[in-house]
């Protein structure tokens, strides 16, 4: 201020000008001086209200198959994420929006489009892994970025090729590597750090929870991430591809421990996100 403050036994007076100008630069209408009374308008809350939960596959697309008990991929997302949804509505008191409820199939651009449209704070992507060889194990979970591995690598190949298989081979493909595409993750850039961070407090707690190897937190480019427009996750739960993981994948009990371990990363999230945001 190019003037102090004045202070007047208990009370402590603003030059005007910080009032009439400096603050109207900063605030706009928001801040308006009528007589001698100061009116501000209630800030707005930036605070994480709206998540988007997306059950990975469905309907025609069953995801992973188990090599043992041949359970889907498709029906352990959902589980999962039902169970999910509940902790979060029920403790938090969040909207929590799902992309599918049911066994229906959903393009992965609809995805991330349902996500835009409703306005949500944050996406999160249910899934679980495969592998050829039945002895990979372990959760890992990813945000939007070149894959940086040969095995992020491989699960971004094996999560995209359902553009392929069920959205209308190569010629669909080509619809999430054109130009509009390749310019909306200019856009998702400033999305990147909140990402990183939710993906990091998933992971930890996931593996707090579950006692369960650690793969760690991945950078992959998927198809079902582009284009969402607030932080987003991809979380592998482990491998339906491996026996011990998958017997354990199509366990109530053990779906119920996922959804409780994972809750606890956008748990933590928001808590400390919306103390930076609404700084």
């Amino acid at each position: 201020m190019h003037y102090p403050m004045v202070r007047k036994g208990a009370k402590l007076f603003l030059p005007s000008v910080f009032v009439t100008e400096h603050l109207r630069v900063h605030f706009g209408k928001a801040v308006e001086l009528k007589g001698k009374a100061l009116t501000i308008d209630k800030p707005r809350d930036n605070s994480v209200m709206t998540i988007v939960l997306d059950p990975g596959h469905g309907g025609k697309d069953p995801g992973a198959v188990g090599r043992k008990l041949k359970a889907n991929e498709k029906d352990v997302n959902l589980a999962v994420t039902l169970l999910l949804k509940q902790l979060l509505e029920k403790e938090l008191g969040l909207k929590v929006l799902l992309t599918r409820s049911d066994d229906r199939f959903v393009s992965l651009q609809d995805r991330t489009r349902f996500a835009n449209d409703k306005k949500a704070d944050l996406f999160i992507s249910l899934h679980t892994n495969a592998s050829k060889n039945t002895a990979s194990k372990g959760l890992e979970t990813y945000y939007l970025a070149t894959a940086q591995s040969s095995d992020a690598r491989a699960v971004e190949a094996l999560e995209n090729q359902v553009v392929e298989l069920f959205e209308g081979g190569s010629s669909a493909k080509s619809k999430y590597d054109d130009l509009s595409f390749i310019l909306s993750d200019l856009s998702q850039a400033e999305h990147l750090e909140g990402s990183n961070m939710l993906a990091t407090s998933v992971q930890q707690n996931m593996v707090a929870g579950t006692k369960s190897m650690d793969r760690g937190v991945k950078q992959a480019n998927f198809y079902v991430l582009r284009g969402a427009f607030m932080p987003s996750i991809l979380i592998e739960m482990g491998f339906i591809s491996n026996p011990e993981e998958e017997q354990l994948l199509v366990n109530p009990e053990y779906q119920e421990r996922l959804a409780r371990t994972i809750f606890e990363g956008p748990k933590r999230f928001k808590y400390r996100y919306d103390r930076i945001r609404n700084t």
